[in-house]
């Protein structure tokens, strides 16, 4: 059952990060039409941005615990904020069971 569990978290964290890419590139969109950064649009990508990192860090540590793989020197370098983003950013490369 536990391994099942930690299938299910797998795939929520793949998801959240898929949101965070779609994230990201609709931001860069928006920079690049010409949008200010303080745009209405572009808080509210930042703000849904953000709240998708936030999740997968937590759902993340929680696999570590869980899998007892985690170590606190991994970093979230795609979860920066919206307006440093580069289109040509590569997505984490995390290995799930």
């Amino acid at each position: 059952m536990e391994s099942f569990r930690l299938k299910l978290l797998a795939a929520r964290i793949e998801l959240l990060w898929w949101f965070i890419r779609r994230e990201r590139q609709k931001g860069n969109k928006l920079l690049e039409s010409g949008f200010s950064h303080s745009s209405q649009k572009l808080l509210a990508l930042n703000h849904r941005f953000s709240k998708h990192c936030a999740q997968v860090m937590k759902a993340q540590q929680e696999y570590g615990r869980k899998a007892k793989t985690w170590t606190h020197t991994q970093e979230y370098s795609e979860c920066g904020e919206l307006s440093r983003i580069s289109s040509t950013a590569k997505s984490a490369n995390y290995t799930y069971i």
